[in-house]
């Protein structure tokens, strides 16, 4: 292989979707002329038979050191940034790669620009676009923005930056920074080889009962809290007619208040709470059986990978109406919109219907991955 067109795919956090990000760069690149060295976080051992990862000539797998990974978890602090600068440098300098792809580039800025005058270019995804909050920002987070995306657009170091599921977006970013740097790409559904089945009986829910899945890392920002904060609003009607599924790894921030919450509620609600990594198979078979997919999410300027799910299995969502996510799911008539997040509740009752399956058709995996390897 020439080692001149040697790429690095770093990621020291294979926390949510990122795993399923690699692994779809992972086997697009199983028929690519390049040389791929993917640099993974320690965790990767534990989570790698989630999928299948078949051996190549032209791919290796190496796994960052304890005391890398702890760098990469620490403050970002200047000594901080060096220091992660030291470890990209370290891994181009010994693979001899020109480009490195990231899977979260906006993370990396500060760390860019270090590489200014070296042959080592960077692509990576972006997934918050400020577009959508650029009128409720404060003055500061203006300028901020301003800056980061500036700098994204002029620096050299910076070969390629996808915009994640939003194409007006990237269109318009290019003709307002003067650049052909950003690029659209399609967030893709991941379909799992295996026929999900319906879990009602194995969970002993009623079959005459609405379920509600909620599900991913469970945190704040994702309207985690929003959602049971609804369920004391219920009548006692609803709370005997409809199930709530909490699948997925309850986050730090909202720990102690969403265990203090679902105790005073576990009693007099049918929630079921799997507080874990799940399997996808599990993710898919509860995405079959529920009626409905709640994703009132607040950092809207972004996607979610939760609306392919909906999708493939033609489960409607409740989600926030303005945003990126808001205008996805009006666009591909997903399910409903609400103004307010903390009136949930009164979304509950409606008549849902399978939604179109239309976007499922246009974010495939071989999108992504041809996509991003053939920008390298």
């Amino acid at each position: 292989m020439n080692q001149n067109r040697s790429v690095i795919v770093f990621e020291p956090d294979l926390k949510g979707h990122r795993l399923e990000y690699i692994h779809h760069i992972y086997i697009g690149a199983l028929n690519s002329d390049r040389t791929f060295h993917f640099v993974l976080s320690p965790l990767f051992n534990d989570v790698k038979d989630k999928f299948e990862w078949p051996g190549s000539d032209n791919i290796s797998i190496h796994i960052l050191e304890d005391e890398e990974q702890r760098i990469f978890s620490a403050g970002n602090g200047i000594k901080a940034f060096y220091n992660k600068y030291r470890i990209i440098k370290k891994y181009a300098s010994h693979y001899k790669a020109t480009i490195i792809f990231l899977v979260m580039l906006i993370q990396y800025l500060p760390i860019i620009p270090l590489f200014l005058f070296s042959k080592i270019k960077f692509v990576g995804i972006i997934y918050r676009i400020y577009l959508y909050n650029w009128k409720k920002d404060a003055l500061k987070k203006k300028i901020s923005e301003v800056i980061k995306w500036s700098l994204l657009s002029k620096i050299s170091s910076v070969a390629k930056a996808f915009i994640l599921n939003d194409s007006s977006a990237s269109v318009y970013l290019n003709k307002k920074y003067s650049t052909s740097k950003f690029a659209y790409l399609p967030d893709p559904y991941s379909q799992i080889t295996y026929k999900a089945k319906d879990k009602r009986e194995d969970l002993g829910i009623d079959e005459q009962n609405k379920i509600f899945l909620h599900f991913g890392g469970l945190t704040r920002r994702k309207g985690t809290i929003d959602i049971l904060d609804s369920l004391f609003k219920l009548n006692d009607e609803e709370k005997k007619h409809y199930t709530f599924i909490f699948a997925g790894e309850v986050y730090k921030d909202i720990k102690d208040e969403f265990y203090s919450k679902y105790n005073k509620l576990k009693d007099s609600i049918n929630i079921l709470l799997f507080d874990e990594f799940c399997s996808y198979e599990f993710l898919n078979d509860l995405c079959y059986t529920c009626d409905c997919i709640l994703i009132p999410y607040h950092n809207t300027n972004q996607s979610s990978g939760i609306i392919s799910y909906a999708a493939y299995y033609n489960k409607p969502v409740i989600g926030p109406a303005n945003g990126l996510l808001g205008k996805i799911i009006r666009k591909y008539h997903l399910g409903i919109t609400i103004e307010d997040l903390s009136a949930i509740n009164n979304y509950y009752c409606c008549k849902f219907t399978k939604t179109e399956n239309q976007y499922i058709e246009s974010h495939t995996v071989t999108e992504f991955s041809t996509t991003i390897i053939n920008s390298l």
